[in-house]
């Protein structure tokens, strides 16, 4: 947790970079297997920002600091395991 706060990627050992998420509202539910994946192997990926209940109608990306290299580790998951997330 300090390594991300300090801007580096404590599974990859890479430097974070400044980039942008999509914000998703609503009632998010994960699956488990996707949720363990996401904190051993891609906790930096930042592909989204959970936006809560109350949909901003003027907000739709937010700035986010995130792990290369997790951002591909998430996308090959998802692409193994279509329809898990």
């Amino acid at each position: 947790m300090l390594r991300e706060l300090f801007g580096t990627c404590s599974v990859h050992r890479v430097a974070l970079v400044e980039g942008e998420a999509p914000i998703a509202y609503g009632l998010i539910r994960f699956d488990r297997a996707y949720l363990k994946a996401r904190k051993r192997l891609f906790p930096n990926s930042r592909s989204f920002v959970l936006g809560g209940c109350v949909v901003s109608l003027e907000d739709r990306k937010a700035a986010v600091r995130y792990c290369p290299r997790c951002r591909e580790a998430e996308r090959a998951w998802n692409e193994a395991n279509p329809g898990r997330k």
